[in-house]
């Protein structure tokens, strides 16, 4: 049973990262074209689409990052968290409060408040 769950999370987790790289590749990258494009022919009468390709682009790069954070691969699972709350924090204002929590190998299985 156990490896069983461990090849579904693996493979949910390789389905996300594939689903992120084709919205980064296919659609942002089509949507930036288009915005420079735009400029180039018509830089005033076009500032208000401009402006709602940003949000589009803006939008998506926030869902890839969702689904797989590239700092995921690069920093670990803990450090990644850790950025995440801090992110969080920032823009919300509220207070950051957390303690990993380590089991006795020193993974870590939870998390909890100060």
């Amino acid at each position: 049973m156990g490896q069983a769950y461990r090849q579904l999370v693996r493979g949910r987790e390789e389905e996300r990262e594939r689903l992120a790289r084709e919205l980064h590749d296919q659609a942002i990258q089509s949507l930036v074209g288009l915005k420079f494009q735009l400029a180039q022919e018509a830089p005033d009468a076009q500032a208000e689409l401009q402006a709602e390709i940003d949000g589009v682009i803006y939008a998506l790069r926030e869902l890839c990052a969702d689904l797989r954070p590239p700092a995921l691969d690069r920093l670990g699972l803990v450090t990644t968290l850790r950025s995440y709350a801090d992110d969080f924090s920032a823009r919300t204002g509220l207070p950051d409060h957390r303690a990993l929590a380590r089991d006795h190998h020193g993974r870590c299985c939870s998390s909890k408040s100060d």
